[in-house]
């Protein structure tokens, strides 16, 4: 689920609430040079560019309201190894936000700064709809399926090859507050398979609705009532957000990653998290960074054909704080009717992978022995070959990640024919009179060793999805900002790169 970013805060201190600005930290901003990493919109050229249940502890306070409709069950999920979602016993005036980030995985914060929070009494049906009015717009709403997303955004450069969202809802709904807080009667839990006690998805029983915004909207009541959460920003309150989230039982969204440090806290209701590692990609298969369905998976969790998975579910409480780290992949469903809290900020990593599109990209070699198409082609693997023989994260193998990286996003694709064709054939990139000019004239040496002291700065469970996202908008940009055949030049990695004078296999 997406929303946007409320205001930016002003320091790193305690901060009363992010304030009002102008300036605001949104990573939906669009400019004409900058490429957003962490899943968002890119402008390139002008153009585009675990299984583990929390439950309450003996000292929990009794402050979950029962639900008016509510469901179990969950996706048949295989304990992922190695990511066990530990649980934090807290204390509700204890540090945390430093030593979560550092841990650097998922975390289940107990008993912390969240306990303090108004809202945990307040917000009722009633009382919101006091607060906020008695109708809320901008609501997302199905009346098809429990199931929202994945997440579609016509702005992506590739988005006119996919002119449909591949789930159709509703985005901005008028309805009322407590409609949003009621289960919705004969929900069916869609991530159950047929036979496991919960029939699979009909259609019957919705509307599904939910709400997701920045806190910002609704003033400073809606602040007030969770103070202390100056914690949930620590890490970059400058860049920071904090959001929202609303909706009936059984409100499923569909897999995806954020390339933001998320701290999220469960008000009223549960939600089950099905969380998955930045490095298993190739489970989940991402979209294409240029697709409109970009930071989501083409892997639906939520289909019992796909079968058991290797991952981790965490169940959160009223009171529970989930630490998720960028690029954790994440398949969320309402349980009951549910409020939710969230902060985001900003990240080191979204900085270095911004430090690597910033790097500018050597002069393209005009060859007039062989068709521009072919140059192009031939340049944009060149210099995407040359940088992954360098960083440490690919160097042992390039042709490897590049062949993942195709096999994971674009391999679908391609083979469906949803892309155009290039302009240019195989024999013609990979030859070797137009390999021999191209590097007489190309030297992309320096260039890589610029981008790669950024991109060996990322952790290893993440760098793979950043240095992906890259390679992406720097063979688009390498290609004169023409998205449509990037997966068909990556393609060539397998046969062009070895034995044809490229950088290749470590070398």
């Amino acid at each position: 689920m997406r929303a946007r970013r409320a205001a930016p805060s002003p320091s790193a201190g305690e901060p009363t609430r992010p304030t009002r600005s102008s300036g605001r930290w949104t990573p939906w901003t669009t400019t004409t040079t900058l490429l957003v990493l962490c899943g968002c919109i890119c402008t390139i050229c002008g153009y585009f560019f675990t299984c583990l249940h929390v439950t309450p502890s003996p000292s929990d306070p009794p402050v979950r309201e029962q639900p008016s409709h509510s469901f179990d069950g969950g996706l048949p999920v295989v304990q992922a190894p190695g990511l066990e979602i530990a649980v934090w016993q807290w204390a509700a005036d204890r540090p945390f936000a430093m030593k979560a980030v550092r841990f650097g995985k998922p975390v289940v914060i107990k008993h912390s700064c969240v306990q303090r929070w108004k809202a945990l009494q307040r917000w009722s049906p009633r009382y919101l709809e006091r607060m906020i009015g008695p109708e809320l717009t901008g609501v997302y709403r199905n009346t098809e399926s429990l199931h929202f997303g994945p997440y579609y955004d016509a702005s992506r450069p590739l988005a006119r090859h996919f002119p449909t969202a591949p789930n159709l809802y509703e985005s901005n709904a008028s309805v009322p507050v407590t409609s949003l807080l009621r289960g919705a009667k004969g929900a069916t839990d869609p991530t159950r398979p047929s036979g496991a006690g919960s029939t699979a998805p009909s259609g019957k029983g919705g509307p599904w609705t939910y709400y997701t915004g920045e806190l910002d909207r609704f003033g400073d009541w809606a602040f007030e009532d969770i103070e202390p959460f100056g914690e949930l920003i620590l890490p970059m309150p400058e860049r920071s957000s904090i959001n929202l989230w609303m909706g009936t039982a059984g409100v499923t969204a569909h897999c995806h990653y954020d390339g933001y440090h998320n701290f999220y806290a469960q008000i009223k209701g549960r939600k089950r998290f099905t969380v998955l590692s930045p490095t298993d990609s190739m489970l989940v298969r991402p979209y294409p960074f240029l697709h409109p369905c970009h930071a989501q998976c083409q892997t639906n969790l939520s289909d019992p054909a796909i079968g058991p998975i290797a991952a981790s579910t965490v169940v959160l409480e009223p009171g529970d704080l989930l630490y998720l780290p960028p690029l954790y992949f994440h398949h969320v469903v309402s349980l009951e009717s549910s409020v939710s809290v969230n902060a985001w900020t900003d990240t080191e990593q979204s900085q270095l992978a911004q430090t690597m599109l910033d790097t500018p990209l050597p002069p393209i070699p005009s060859i007039s022995s062989h068709s521009p198409a072919s140059v192009s082609a031939w340049t944009a693997l060149y210099i995407a070959m040359s940088v992954l023989a360098v960083c440490a994260h690919t160097r042992d193998d390039p042709v490897g990640f590049v062949a993942s990286l195709v096999d994971q996003r674009y391999s679908t694709l391609l083979a469906e024919g949803r892309l155009p064709a290039p302009l240019w054939s195989q024999s013609d990139v990979c030859n070797s009179s137009l390999q021999a000019a191209g590097m007489a004239e190309f030297n992309p040496k320096e260039y890589a060793a610029a981008v790669c002291g950024a991109a060996d700065q990322l952790p290893a469970s993440t760098a793979a999805l950043w240095l992906g996202n890259y390679i992406e908008g720097t063979v688009a940009l390498a290609l004169g900002g023409d998205p449509d055949h990037v997966g068909h030049v990556l393609n060539l990695a397998r046969s062009c790169s070895c034995g044809h004078g490229l950088p290749h296999c470590g070398s």
